[in-house]
């Protein structure tokens, strides 16, 4: 808790009340920085812009399996087309080198990548959990921050890594290339025609062409000289990228060669989760603050649900519309994302730090602060309570069987099954 802690003791003190700023006043606002961008270019496509061309469709993509990156998708959809467990079975469980923070992925062919605090990313097979290759990244890193790669169509793997490094490492696990940024590497996020946006946690936005020997940049946002950012940014089907820092949540646009800020939206406390978005384009974050909130395209508020607490716990919203998001006073609360309005609240009996992961049949599967994974169905019924010994803020994920994976802090990575 130390990081998150600190950075929102620092927050806290901000005052001003949630509001909405477009592309009009926010870079006046806020001082936002945006490399090879004029700010003659706002508001204007990139061909006006005389920026080059947006990303278009083709070059490197996620791997078509059913979870490739982080909440599952770009857009944080956190939802698998697949039945997932009902009783709780443990299949297996894999210790690894220190806490199961970051989040697990799985690959075209099933394989499971998965990495601790300890600094080691390991490649599984997903009947026993033994390795099939292991890569070290030369030091523990983390927090209580949930990461996780992201695999690529052709099975390669991106791996936010030790030392504030995203590797790239072939299927097989050989190194491909590496780049070193400012400060921590948050998930990443892999776009249309070989389009890849990393966010660091200094606040600092890039947007990089994807080569096979490494990284071309083509624009980097600063969106904070001052604010830390806890957010893996989101994609919406619109080409609308997502992320928080501080205090807020920001939207941008890639015009190619620069980035436009169409909106940032401000509340009195911080933000210390990843942001997620419906199809229809409504943008979901939680806050420090007693409420959840959901935006609209143009960044006004649509929704604010009353948690009545504040969240570490970042929302998914699925391709129906649905929004999964956890509070501290326990709880996973379901909401339709289009209005806010009330589905469901499932009793986790302590703070809820993780995301959901949701199956076909909409059953939710997530964690607590005091080490239980817990499954309940759609209508509410519990379905299992595994107590894992540690806390649990490891993003939970699913194979295409329906295996539940899922970390603890107690150093191991679970497979429920059944």
């Amino acid at each position: 808790m130390d990081t998150r802690a600190s950075a929102a003791a620092v927050r806290s003190g901000r005052g001003g009340g949630p509001s909405v700023h477009t592309a009009g006043t926010v870079l006046a606002a806020l001082g936002l920085l945006a490399a090879a961008c004029s700010s003659g270019a706002h508001g204007k496509s990139a061909a006006q812009a005389g920026g080059g061309a947006a990303p278009s469709a083709g070059g490197a993509a996620l791997a078509g399996s059913v979870w490739p990156a982080f909440e599952g998708d770009a857009r944080h959809g956190a939802a698998a087309s697949v039945a997932g467990p009902r009783h709780g079975d443990v299949r297996w469980t894999r210790k690894l080198e220190g806490a199961v923070t970051p989040g697990a992925v799985v690959g075209p062919d099933g394989t499971i990548y998965a990495a601790s605090n300890g600094g080691v990313l390991h490649a599984l097979d997903p009947r026993s959990g033994a390795d099939r290759w292991s890569f070290d990244g030369g030091g523990s890193y983390g927090s209580d921050l949930s990461t996780a790669p992201a695999v690529l169509s052709d099975g390669s793997v991106l791996w936010p890594g030790p030392h504030d490094t995203l590797f790239a490492l072939d299927a097989a696990g050989r190194l491909r290339w590496q780049r070193r940024f400012e400060s921590f590497v948050l998930s990443p996020l892999v776009g249309a025609g070989g389009r890849l946006y990393i966010m660091e946690m200094n606040g600092r936005l890039h947007a990089f062409d994807l080569l096979a020997d490494g990284l071309r940049e083509r624009w980097v946002s600063s969106l904070g000289t001052h604010d830390t950012s806890f957010g893996s940014p989101a994609l919406g089907d619109d080409g609308t990228i997502y992320t928080t820092i501080g205090n807020r949540i920001v939207a941008l646009r890639d015009d190619g060669r620069h980035a436009t800020i169409l909106w940032h939206f401000d509340i009195h406390s911080g933000t210390e989760v990843s942001p997620a978005v419906s199809r229809e384009g409504v943008a979901v974050f939680g806050t420090n603050d007693a409420f959840e909130y959901g935006l609209g395209r143009d960044g006004r508020v649509r929704w604010r649900y009353p948690r009545n607490s504040l969240s570490y716990s970042s929302p998914v919203v699925t391709a129906d519309g649905l929004a999964y998001f956890g509070d501290h006073n326990g709880f996973m609360n379901v909401v339709h994302a289009a209005d806010g309005s009330l589905v469901a609240r499932y009793q986790g009996g302590d703070e809820v730090w993780t995301a959901a992961a949701v199956d076909r049949d909409r059953n939710a599967y997530f964690g607590t602060k005091g080490g239980h994974v817990l499954g309940y169905s759609f209508a509410g019924t519990k379905l299992f309570d595994v107590d894992t010994g540690g806390t649990v803020d490891s993003y939970p994920a699913l194979t295409a069987d329906g295996t539940l994976l899922v970390g603890s802090a107690s150093g191991t990575l679970y497979a429920i099954h059944g």
